[in-house]
């Protein structure tokens, strides 16, 4: 509030007071003096009415300025105490519900206090109560819709699990406290999801509603990391599979029941992703047994129920191991890039090197101005597009960069000068100054944390490492250009990393036995031993020769992580209307279905050996001729690799039966499907045991032969849909879980202080697995359905505005929220919407004057016109000198337009906005895209009524029927997991106990956990077991394993067993051959 200034009066009153006693002193004076001068009587008087007077006055003056204080001070009073009452009126009402305490931590946008690591007891104490509410209701959930009534065609249940090490505190378990050391453990991260296919009761033929659930499983730590401790956990946690739900979920069935009910599914899948180690192996090797003991357990004939599985390798990790062999052919290339890549986390390095960087540019920058192109600019632009071709996943900001870089930066890259062709009356650059000043913004903005892609552009790498080794930075040269960089470069975000805790890392990992190694001397034996790598004359030949000879690589790895992420928004679609009704659902499946087959048929191995036939090809673009070997040497190797992993592995069952998607009528499918079926019964090895042959004896041959029958047609489509379905959301890579991985170590992370225990860890990983789920679908459907503006509205409501004609002393305040209004923000809104006395309303266009049409007469007086700021008083006094001169009837149709926008307002201001995914910048000034019918509102009016609209659309948002479809219906527009459903009439000693006996209490051993080895033909001998070659490749291993057993080596024996070794080698260089 503005305090009132001191008025005149009040000015004179402080003068008078200092006055006052001066003049009582001289009466009194006077006064006791008597009468001592006689002859001075005259004087006397006129010196005492002059005085009367003069009091007189000051009494006047002394009375209006107490008249005006305490006006003042009356006026400050009341603005204060309806300002308090104001704010009293528009305090928001608690929520009286009994589990509203709890909003903070399941609200979408909350602070994430309950998943810190080194929460209180409090926290700690809150986080374990909602997540056994969470996880009882969602047990709950899933039963309910497995005997809802409908009828199921499928379900399966995907899995990507991956192990990895973790520093954690060991539990304090006694009254003494012992305990709590840290130790690194093994644990097991484990993204799991269930994909339902189902039909409604009264329509079980028709199977089209897809249901997709989000199954969050805890971090489980590994007392040893081996196949038994793997396959136990493994099993125990997974929900649906081999008809019945997992032991560990049964633990939270309310109530607690001996048994969990039989899942009345006829297909019951589960499918894997994860690295290919031997523990993995062996733990699949495993599963085979349980799924084929189980399967023994059924009656004779066609089985009533399967329960295929299949495990996928995760490509990403075979990616990497075919360029393994790429980055190690040159020796101490790779770890001299790890070396610069230490380098580039320390501040001080970057500093240096984006001053050397500027100094590189500034001192081989050439200006040239030019009517036309040149001839070669079209083959600059295509080498600089491959320099940047690895540029997937960045950021928009980014990728403009490099454009922009393209067009300032316009000459060849190869070159060591860095020259901008400037087309002369159409380029618009600004000028050498403002060119070189862009360009080097750009160069330091892209490269100066680090080289992702365009190592070799000019050659700027080793030039600027050179004059870092050097010392020749030139800080006063380069005074004018950093001053206008420094502007222009983030320092916050990514350079303000703790470099103490990679520090502490790195010592760890290179420190090796010498432990008094500091960082500074670390990092001086990596810059020594960098700089004198990178500078060698074959650094720069072997940098590009990688990064030509990488880029199919790197273009493979990105279209897997790719696939990924469209899953993962398919599981989020998919409980939008179902995904029936979603163009954009439905086009995403078509691409993953599509790039399924593309992977499991060998194409996506055949594209990356195509790739490399084109590099070898088009070698001499690199104008290297003396690496030509290496680079024939390279693509060889690499073309065997994605021939071995990509192509020759696919081969086989199970990942044929993918080609079944090939079908595109229903004959062609029985086509396929009998030949696959004639090839099981000719060879049961050459088909794998857990997904090939349960599919195949699903349907029998007779029932395939009859394709006129009804129930053939009927029994042939589930697992057409099945298949389809699976290769829509089977992953075919881990990167989620290593992302899980890396995220729980990030939250459990501590600087200084005791580390996280494992329980701990559990709940932590668990509650930010749950909010982050939800937090990503709230913003997406909130965005799809609701105001994706509205975060920029809420910032800017009851804050102080101005325009061009606001006082230039009344902008200090601006930015402010007014007196008395709530702050408004996205946690606040549900509050908002139960009290809608709160929302501001928008104000009477009428003004006090009813149907004046004031308002209407000024927009129109001050159209098109353009005036100075400091003439607005003189044109708003000519404006309503105008409107008084007005007649009757003339203000009376400005009246009758002022009462019809008006009613528009108030119907508009009603209703929600129509779709999030409408930018404010589509719509036309006037347009009302809401209401086509009614007249337009412009675009300044539709903003006056935004406040009473979002809160509209949240409405709308809130009751959506989306919630109850997402998930299991456990979340809201509120938060992840509704208060009705959170566990209140629970001690917190009993929940406690019943979370760590269903999460962390041993589980018994599985039955029948041995190994099931049955290897497809395809792997053990290249083509199938009963192929004449490989009989007699056969008999003659074992009659040398014979004639060796022996023991006695005589010369006779020894050519007979020389020339067996010839002919098999031989006959295995052909059949290689063959194969190839």
């Amino acid at each position: 509030m503005k305090k009132p200034q001191p008025s005149a009066a009040a000015s004179l009153l402080d003068l008078v007071s200092s006055t006052k006693p001066r003049a009582s002193s001289s009466d009194s004076d006077e006064s006791e003096s008597g009468q001592g001068t006689s002859g001075s009587s005259s004087d006397a008087t006129s010196s005492s009415e002059e005085s009367s007077s003069e009091n007189s006055e000051l009494a006047r003056l002394r009375r209006k300025a107490r008249t005006e204080k305490a006006r003042a001070t009356y006026m400050k009073n009341v603005t204060e105490r309806k300002t308090r009452m104001k704010l009293e009126k528009n305090q928001l009402l608690p929520n009286s519900h009994p589990a509203a305490k709890f909003l903070k931590d399941v609200a979408p946008h909350s602070k994430d206090e309950i998943t810190k690591a080194g929460s209180s007891k409090t926290d700690a104490m809150t986080r374990t109560r909602l997540l056994w509410s969470w996880f009882t209701s969602f047990y709950a959930s899933i039963t309910s819709f497995l005997h809802s009534g409908h009828s199921f065609g499928h379900v399966i249940n995907l899995c990507v699990i991956d192990d990895t090490n973790m520093r954690l505190a060991v539990p304090k378990t006694d009254r003494w406290g012992l305990g709590g050391f840290s130790r690194v453990i093994a644990i097991m991260n484990n993204i799991q999801t269930l994909i339902f296919r189902y039909g409604q009761s009264d329509d079980p033929e028709n199977k089209d509603k897809l249901r997709t659930f989000f199954v969050h499983t805890p971090m489980v730590p590994l007392e040893r990391s081996n196949a038994n401790g793997i396959l136990s956990e493994f099993v125990s946690w997974i929900f649906v599979w081999l008809g019945c739900i997992g032991k560990r979920w049964k633990r939270f069935s309310q109530p607690a029941a001996g048994s969990s009910p039989q899942v009345p599914i006829r297909i019951q899948a589960l499918g894997i992703s994860w690295d290919s180690l031997k523990t993995n192996n062996a733990v699949l090797k495993s599963l085979r047994r349980l799924a084929v003991t189980h399967a023994q357990k059924q009656t004779d004939g066609e089985p009533q129920q399967i329960f295929p599985m299949i495990a996928a390798r995760c490509g990403l990790h075979q990616v990497a191991l075919c360029r393994k062999g790429l980055l190690f052919h040159f020796s101490a290339y790779w770890s001299t890039i790890v070396r610069l890549a230490h380098l580039f986390e320390a501040n001080t390095f970057r500093n240096q090197f984006r001053k050397a960087l500027i100094q590189v540019i500034s001192s081989s920058f050439d200006y040239i101005v030019v009517s036309e192109m040149p001839s070669q600019h079209s083959e600059w632009q295509q080498s600089r597009r491959e320099l940047f071709s690895r540029r997937f996943g960045m950021p928009d900001s980014e990728v403009a960069w490099f454009e922009e870089l393209s067009t300032l930066n316009n000459s060849d890259p190869s070159s060591r000068r860095i020259a901008h062709w400037c087309l002369q009356g159409s380029c618009g650059c600004g000028g050498r100054k403002a060119a070189l000043l862009r360009i080097c913004q750009l160069y330091v903005s892209i490269f100066g944390k680090g080289f992702a892609v365009g190592v070799m552009l000019h050659q700027v790498l080793p030039r600027t490492l050179q004059i870092m080794s050097e010392g020749n930075l030139k800080d006063k040269d380069l005074q004018d250009i950093l001053t206008h960089i420094n502007m222009c470069v983030d320092e916050d975000g990514e350079d303000s990393v703790k470099d103490r805790d990679w520090e502490e890392m790195l010592l760890d990992i290179e420190g090796g036995a010498n432990a008094d190694i500091t960082p500074a001397e670390l990092n001086r034996k990596r810059k020594r031993l960098a700089f004198s790598a990178i500078l060698d004359n074959l650094f720069v030949p072997k940098t590009l020769l990688m990064e030509y000879l990488n880029s199919p690589l790197s273009h493979a790895m990105h279209r897997l992580m790719q696939r990924t992420g469209d899953i993962a928004l398919m599981h989020q679609l998919a409980a939008c209307a179902d995904g029936s009704d979603d163009a954009k659902f439905a086009s995403m499946f078509s691409r993953s279905v599509s790039f399924c087959k593309h992977y499991m048929n060998g194409d996506f191995g055949w594209d990356l050996i195509s790739a490399y036939l084109f590099k070898l090809k088009d070698f001499h673009s690199l104008h290297i001729p003396h690496m030509a070997k290496d680079a024939f040497n390279l693509c060889l190797v690499q073309m065997g690799e994605c021939w071995r992993r990509f192509v020759h592995e696919h081969d086989r069952f199970p990942f044929k039966m993918f080609a079944l998607l090939d079908a595109t009528t229903h004959d062609e499918f029985l086509d396929m499907f009998s030949d696959m079926q004639t090839q099981l019964h000719h060879c049961e090895k050459c088909v794998d045991l857990e997904f090939g042959h349960v599919l195949l004896t699903f349907l029998s041959s007779e029932l395939v032969g009859n394709r006129g029958v009804p129930e053939a047609r009927r029994r042939v489509q589930s697992p057409e849909q099945f298949l389809l379905d699976l290769a829509a959301f089977l992953p075919l890579s881990s990167d989620t879980v290593e992302c899980a991985h890396g995220s729980l170590q990030t939250r459990m992370h501590r600087f200084r202080g005791q580390k996280v225990s494992d329980p701990a860890a559990q709940e932590i990983g668990l509650w930010s697995s749950i909010k982050g789920a939800y937090r990503t679908f709230w913003n997406l459907i909130w965005n799809k359905q609701g105001d994706c503006k509205a975060r920029n509205r809420l910032k800017r409501f009851n804050k102080k505005g101005c325009n061009q004609f606001t006082d230039p002393e009344h902008r200090k305040n601006l930015g402010q929220r007014s007196p008395g209004s709530i702050a408004w923000s996205m946690d606040l809104m549900e509050e908002l919407v139960n009290q809608p006395a709160l929302v501001k309303r928008p104000k009477s266009l009428c003004g006090h004057m009813v149907e004046s049409g004031w308002n209407i007469y000024q927009r129109h007086w001050f159209q098109d016109k353009q005036f100075d700021p400091s003439e607005y008083k003189q044109q708003i006094r000519l404006c309503s000198q105008s409107w008084k001169a007005l007649s009757t009837d003339s203000r009376e149709s400005f009246e009758a337009l002022a009462a019809q926008e008006q009613c528009l307002r108030d119907e508009t201001s009603k209703q929600p906005f129509s779709s999030g995914s409408q930018s404010s910048k589509d719509i036309p000034l006037g347009a009302n895209t809401e209401s086509p019918g009614m007249p337009a509102l412009t675009r300044h009016a539709q903003g006056k009524i935004s406040q009473s609209r979002t809160v509209e659309t949240y409405k709308k948002f809130r009751d959506s029927n989306i919630w109850k479809t997402w998930n299991g219906g456990l979340a809201d527009s509120a938060g992840c997991i509704q208060l009705d459903n959170i566990v209140l009439n629970m001690p917190h000693v009993e929940l406690k106990e019943k979370w760590t006996n269903a999460v962390s209490s041993p589980v018994p051993p599985i039955e029948h956990a041995e190994e099931c080895q049955h290897e497809v033909c395809h792997q053990l001998y290249g083509s199938c077991s009963k192929t004449a070659h490989v009989r007699l490749a056969g008999q003659y291993v074992q009659a040398l394993h014979a004639v060796m057993s022996t023991g006695y080596l005589f010369a006779g024996l020894c050519g007979w067993a020389l020339v067996s070794i010839v002919f098999l080698h031989r006959a295995a260089l052909g059949f290689s051959f063959l194969c190839w």
